[in-house]
């Protein structure tokens, strides 16, 4: 194994040499494939750092699987199918550090996951099955933008020199990586809270009235929360998101007296993990390089 010493701010670093590396392949038989979907196998290759993927069977890929891996590839940013056969299909990465960075796709997913939030809100308060549709529809972009950083980042894990192409250091990659898991798991939240908001008559026990005090509070409430949002990447302490827990309180405990059903319990259960990516979002982003 060839190594090679770098430096890295007060210390060094041992690595393999640049292109000494073991390539990153996995291989996905579909005559031994478990009970996991493809696109759900392929995906989990691409965010774990994988830049090839090669999909193979013993007779020939059917149709079916072939608009699958089409599908999928189209779903995440920097890889593209490299060769097609009737028996294999290989993926390989193309990611091109001048076309986009780890920071500015952070940037992208926190505004995006802001805007989630608002239209969930929205949405709940409102009773709107189509802007719940619009919420779920921006999920899939959140999840290209997530995946573009976790593969980024597990790339570099075993390639001490890839992650420097995209002209930041590993420290800052996994900051940044960790501040993309949150803003997945807000977009996640809001997803739920468009969800059941915006189909109350399927809920199980269908909320109060759009024009009762609950929704206009929730509507007050949501926008505090989006506040703290907005800023949470500035990583400057605010104790305004904590006290947004101490809301969320209050309002549950006014519902106690009949008003408390499935649909209210849902939207503040979510709103409770959404101010909590919020605090972690903003710890990592206060968080000095190692």
């Amino acid at each position: 194994m060839s190594m090679a010493i770098y430096p890295y701010r007060d210390r060094l670093v041992v690595a393999q040499k640049p292109g000494t590396s073991p390539e990153r392949v996995v291989t996905i038989d579909l005559e031994t494939l478990d009970a996991t979907p493809l696109s759900r196998r392929i995906r989990s290759a691409y965010l774990t750092g994988c830049t090839r993927i090669v999909v193979t069977t013993a007779g020939t890929l059917s149709p079916a699987a072939g608009r699958t891996i089409r599908e999928t590839v189209t779903q995440l940013l920097g890889i593209e199918i490299n060769r097609e056969t009737d028996d294999t299909v290989v993926v390989e990465t193309i990611l091109d550090p001048g076309e986009g960075s780890i920071p500015q796709a952070v940037d992208q997913l926190h505004r995006q996951a802001v805007r989630m939030h608002e239209t969930a809100i929205e949405a709940a308060t409102t009773g709107s099955s189509s802007l719940a549709r619009h919420v779920r529809s921006q999920k899939t972009e959140v999840d290209r933008l997530f995946a573009f950083v976790s593969h980024t980042v597990h790339c570099g894990i075993t390639d001490v020199t890839e992650i420097t192409t995209f002209d930041i250091d590993r420290a800052a990659a996994f900051r940044q990586y960790r501040i993309a898991c949150q803003l997945d798991s807000l977009a996640a939240y809001a997803t739920r809270i468009a969800t059941v908001g915006g189909n109350r008559d399927s809920a199980p026990d269908p909320g109060p009235d759009p024009k009762s005090a609950f929704f206009d509070r929730l509507e007050a409430l949501g926008a505090d929360i989006q506040s703290t949002l907005e800023v949470a990447l500035e990583g400057e302490s605010d104790t305004s998101i904590s006290r947004c827990f101490q809301d969320i309180e209050r309002l549950e405990s006014d519902l106690t007296d009949g008003t408390d059903n499935y649909l209210s319990g849902v939207i503040l259960e979510n709103l409770r993990g959404t101010v909590r990516c919020g605090i972690r979002i903003e710890e990592t982003a206060r968080q000095e390089p190692i």
